[in-house]
Parts: structure tokens; C-alpha cells; sequence
């Protein structure tokens, strides 16, 4: 009987997933925070594993929609990189907002650095510079990632890094400074974000030996002391 039970609920869970997603099944969430969502499925045409991408209800203000207009072109542009997260296609929900479909990859970098851990410095050197490559073909696009991070580094099914998430991006020939720029991370961004200020390749260079910084020795170059805030820190 306990067994019927998880059948039909699961079955309940593949019909709702599709009236959400149509086109996918076996939608289950994978992560999650304050623009976006991540769902893992299953693609009903190619049979091919993907990541879903959809912005939250309660973000849903131009700001966050224009965050994501910004990663889908950025995407679009930047998807044929072996080391940049693929952008397949979007398309909206019936409620109107958008989803990017997206490679599913195994992991982030950050998931092994939980707890203080660090990597071995032959794989993280390995890593930095397959992203800086990564930001190379993007800087020569005139795109400007500006949240280089850990956690925005996955590991694909091949074991290959891809940076993800390019929902801060912007094109260096933009005038427009950081302020009033949201999610991107403290600890490892640049003081020019920090203070608002333009942004240049520099910024995501900085970012990057940030966060090799943390791959190397298992915490960030910058922490809090005495109730000073990581941003204080970076700034003096």
C-alpha cells in the first residue's frame, strides 16, 4: 500500500512538472535563491537531462528580468566555449515567466570546498585556467561576467569546468556603473564593484585569482575580523 502511495504521488509530480515545463518530465528541484530556481529534467523529445532555470515569482520586477535577458544573450553569445555553461534554448512557463534551458552539470566547485576544504593545487590551477580561458573569448565578446565565484564554476558530466551564471553580466562598452547591482558576492568581488564604480576585464581577473585564492587554501583571501565586514576588508 505505502508503495502505491509513492507511485501515484510520483506520478502526480511527473503530470504538475509538465503542466509547469511542457515538453520536460521528471522535474525535481535542485537548488534555489532569491531570483532564480534550478530544476533538474528530463527533455520528452531528445530524452536529454538538463538543467531549468526559472525565475521566482516573487522577483519577478524588471530588474530580475532584465538579469536574466542579460544571461540568456550573454549565453547565446558565449555557449559554443567548452568551458561556459550551454544555453539550449528558453522559453516561457504558461504563467509568462521565462526558463533557460541549460547543460546540467554534476557539481560546483564549491561543493568540494565545504568545511574548509581545499583542492589539490595541480587541479585548481587547472581549473583557473580553463576559466580564464572561458573569460578570454567572453572579454573579447565585450562581455564582462563581474561575478566570478565558486560557486559559479560547475563541473560537467566529462569532469570539464563551465562557468555558469552570467545573470550580473554586462558589455564593456556599457557606461552603466555597479550601483544598485544585486547577487553578486562579496568576498570575492572586486573594489570597484564594491564602491559602485565601472567595471573592466580587471574586475573579472580579480574575481578569478579570488577564487583560486579560496581553491588553493580552502577559505577566501578576505574574511570579516573583529566585526569588520569582508567589503571593509577589501576596501582599505
Amino acid at each position: 500500500m505505502h508503495g502505491e502511495v509513492i507511485v501515484a504521488l510520483r506520478r502526480k509530480m511527473r503530470a504538475a512538472s509538465t503542466e509547469v515545463f511542457p515538453g520536460f518530465t521528471d522535474v525535481f528541484e535542485i537548488g534555489t535563491g532569491s531570483l532564480a530556481t534550478v530544476y533538474r529534467a528530463r527533455e520528452i523529445d531528445t530524452n536529454r537531462h538538463v538543467a531549468l532555470k526559472l525565475l521566482n515569482v516573487r522577483d519577478a520586477s524588471p530588474r530580475a528580468l532584465e538579469s536574466f535577458q542579460r544571461e540568456s544573450i550573454a549565453l547565446g553569445a558565449l555557449s559554443a566555449h567548452p568551458n561556459i555553461v550551454t544555453l539550449f534554448r528558453t522559453f516561457p512557463v504558461p504563467d509568462g515567466r521565462p526558463v533557460l534551458v541549460l547543460e546540467l552539470c554534476s557539481y560546483a566547485v564549491s561543493d568540494r570546498l565545504r568545511g574548509g576544504a581545499q583542492l589539490p593545487v595541480p587541479e585548481a590551477v587547472s581549473i583557473a585556467v580553463k576559466v580564464a580561458g572561458a573569460l578570454e573569448t567572453a572579454h573579447r565578446g565585450q562581455i564582462l561576467h563581474r561575478d566570478v565565484k565558486p560557486q559559479n564554476i560547475l563541473i560537467t558530466e566529462f569532469g570539464e569546468p563551465a562557468l555558469a551564471d552570467f545573470g550580473v553580466a554586462m558589455l564593456q562598452s556599457s557606461t552603466q556603473t555597479t550601483a544598485g547591482l544585486f547577487d553578486f558576492t562579496t568576498l570575492h568581488a572586486a573594489p570597484e564593484l564594491l564602491e559602485g564604480g565601472a567595471t573592466s576585464a580587471a574586475t573579472d581577473v580579480y574575481e578569478l585569482a579570488s577564487t583560486l585564492y579560496q581553491l588553493i587554501v580552502g577559505q577566501s583571501a578576505f574574511r570579516s575580523y573583529d566585526g569588520e565586514s569582508p567589503a571593509s576588508v577589501i576596501l582599505r
